[in-house]
């Protein structure tokens, strides 16, 4: 019976710090010494290094995602808003949606979408942040589940944006070119 309450309580305690979006201590990230245990590994090793390097990470509620967008999507010239990830338009934090439909609001853009593999909001990469983004909201609609590729006709919206069939390119500022 103890061990039950114990459970119980330490899942309330949970529950509780992922509903008011506890901003975890981190220690600084330093580039030059994150990945260093994995040098000169591949296959099955560097897979399990690089396991051992994001084991135990802080796992945030869907709901926390909007408090997280709004630090990570900052306007650097406007503290009160976020920037668009396609649009790049500068969006009133406050015109957050919710539910509203209103166009000009903001909600979030899973750059993998959703559709894609992970529906449900109790999967990881469901709420992971470093794939998520402020998007206005009628862009985001435009975008919908579509892939990424080249090509298309501009957005109505953001016309740096193509649509084609099934698919979606996004303004070249935002894309990432790998070298070849």
């Amino acid at each position: 019976m103890k061990c039950i309450l114990l459970t119980t309580a330490l899942s309330l305690l949970s529950a509780t710090a992922a509903a008011t979006c506890i901003k975890p201590d981190i220690k600084p990230y330093d580039p030059d010494t994150y990945y260093s245990s994995i040098t000169n590994q591949q296959g099955t090793e560097l897979k399990s290094a690089l396991n051992k390097i994001i084991r135990g990470h802080t796992r945030f509620s869907y709901k926390c995602t909007w408090t997280i967008l709004k630090e990570a999507d900052e306007d650097p010239n406007n503290s009160n808003n976020v920037i668009g990830f396609y649009t790049q338009r500068s969006i009133p934090k406050v015109n957050q949606d919710q539910g509203e439909n209103d166009p000009d609001f903001w909600n979030r853009e899973h750059i993998w979408s959703k559709s894609h593999g992970f529906r449900s909001k109790k999967q990881h990469a469901y709420t992971d942040a470093h794939h998520l983004r402020a998007a206005d909201r009628s862009v985001n609609s435009d975008r919908s589940n579509n892939d990424f590729a080249n090509g298309g006709k501009p957005d109505d919206e953001c016309t740096l944006c193509k649509e084609g069939k099934g698919t979606w390119e996004v303004p070249t500022k935002q894309k990432v070119i790998l070298p070849e």
